[in-house]
């Protein structure tokens, strides 16, 4: 037969008289095979704590089967009659797996935009190995960082709490300060408005891609040349992605380029096969002759014909810029131009 001792608003213990014991706020009978059985709904059981050194000062003989909780090794301990045994289980929950991003490789300007994972567990935080380099904030996972022009950096997200750390790495890298180029995604017939309504065209588009920057179309009059309206850059010339072009204007306009100019302000490759520029390797005007060159890019119709007209881009010797010489191409088709970076 069980008695009950009630203890108000704590719990209720009934002691059998063979000792069997349930501890229980709500009074519930101990299981007939445990000689201790405890309950709780938002409570646990608390064993002795000691560090492994103050367990391993505890007199002889230690009964086998004693239980203790490691406070050096934050697992519980039990002697099996030899020796001490640890039970540590898994620590829950777990940090949630860091993941960094995509490598972000050959940007222009010195800041790239971030986007790790947010954790479920744990808090994360940016670092970077080496010198140099900052966020804008080392917690936001979609942090802005800051680096210098041609420099690589190794990125490291870390997500991290009581159980563990997870990381994951990437690289960013910055172009050094070069001048950027593409074909534009529009395309226009002879009639663009001169050698202004084309760079017009360029500024707009390079504007419609956030890029930032002066642009002007890779295009010549019979009195203006691209070598006469352009600054003449020691830096590289690079596609919106990062592909070189060339190393500097002298190496831009020696009669080969390093890799098609073949991607548009956006990056994507274009479907044109032709580009109006009327210039040849050099950078000069194909021809003096105004009629021959759409009457300097202010009509499109089909008696007006280019010689010297057009280049590819899809090619890397002359052909660039200067593709289709002799040709006869009429004013009223319609081609994209290149556009560069002033």
């Amino acid at each position: 037969m069980l008695k009950l001792l009630s203890i108000p608003a704590l719990f209720f213990l009934f002691v059998e008289l063979s000792a069997q014991v349930s501890i229980s706020p709500s009074g519930t009978q101990p299981d007939p095979r445990a000689m201790l059985d405890i309950s709780s709904n938002d409570k646990g059981f608390l064993p002795p704590r000691l560090s492994t050194s103050e367990r391993d000062a505890m007199p002889l003989p230690i009964p086998q089967g004693l239980i203790i909780y490691n406070t050096s090794t934050n697992c519980i301990n039990m002697y099996s009659g030899i020796s001490w045994y640890e039970v540590c289980g898994n620590c829950t929950p777990a940090p949630t797996a860091a993941s960094a991003g995509a490598d972000m490789l050959n940007l222009s300007g010195n800041t790239a935009n971030l986007a790790a994972n947010t954790p479920v567990y744990g808090t994360g935080l940016w670092s970077v190995s080496g010198s140099g380099g900052s966020f804008s904030s080392s917690s936001d996972p979609d942090a802005t960082f800051t680096g210098s022009a041609g420099n690589s950096y190794t990125l490291t997200w870390t997500i991290s709490n009581a159980c563990g750390v997870s990381q994951d790495n990437i690289t960013v890298s910055f172009i050094a300060n070069a001048k950027r180029v593409f074909v534009s995604s529009t395309t226009t017939n002879g009639n663009i408005g001169g050698l202004s309504g084309a760079d017009n065209i360029c500024q707009t588009r390079a504007d419609a891609a956030s890029l930032g920057g002066t642009w002007k179309a890779w295009l010549s009059s019979s009195t203006q040349s691209v070598s006469s309206r352009f600054t003449q850059y020691a830096t590289p010339y690079r596609l919106v992605d990062g592909t070189l072009i060339a190393n500097n204007w002298a190496d831009l306009t020696d009669g080969a380029i390093q890799n098609p100019i073949n991607k548009t302000e956006s990056g994507t490759i274009t479907p044109n096969g032709f580009v109006w520029t009327h210039t040849t390797t050099n950078g000069s005007s194909a021809t003096s002759n105004p009629s021959q060159i759409c009457n300097n890019w202010t009509e499109a119709t089909s008696g007006n014909t280019l010689v010297h007209c057009a280049g590819s881009p899809f090619q890397t010797n002359g052909d660039w810029t200067a593709g289709y010489s002799g040709c006869a191409y009429p004013c009223n088709l319609t081609a994209p131009l290149f556009c560069f970076e002033q």
